[in-house]
């Protein structure tokens, strides 16, 4: 890695070197190197700065934009039906609770037996309460 770096140094120190004596030649002789390349030379780096200074960084920006709305929907879509699932899945749950605990009612009435313990359990509560108020 270091012999790349310093590598790459040389060939920077080389050709600065050699930008300084092109324009040197010019300075002195007053001829222009490369003269009838120089406007369109100009006009491609005009077009490049553009386009990597204003049009790539709006598009990545767009791109992002997009991608950033894209993932906000996919989350959106992924907790909705998370929820439906989390919904379906309690009210089966309470289905089944309901069923275990539903209670048995045998049709036709009760027996003689149960009436007769109904009514004393019914005259324990009722004097229950009386004997309660009496004594506030």
């Amino acid at each position: 890695m270091v012999s790349y770096l310093i590598i790459l140094l040389a060939i920077s120190i080389i050709g600065m070197l050699a930008l300084l004596g092109a324009k040197r030649y010019e300075l002195t002789s007053g001829k222009l190197i490369f003269a009838n390349a120089r406007p369109k030379l100009a006009k491609f780096s005009n077009r490049m700065v553009f386009l990597f200074g204003t049009a790539v960084p709006l598009y990545v920006r767009w791109q992002v934009g997009r991608a950033y709305r894209a993932s906000t929907a996919w989350v959106h879509w992924a907790v909705a039906h998370g929820a439906l699932r989390v919904e379906r899945w309690l009210e089966s749950i309470l289905e089944n609770v309901r069923e275990k605990t539903a209670s048995t009612r045998a049709s036709g009435e009760a027996s003689a037996f149960l009436r007769e313990v109904g009514e004393y359990k019914k005259k324990l509560t009722d004097n229950a309460l009386e004997h309660r108020i009496d004594q506030e």
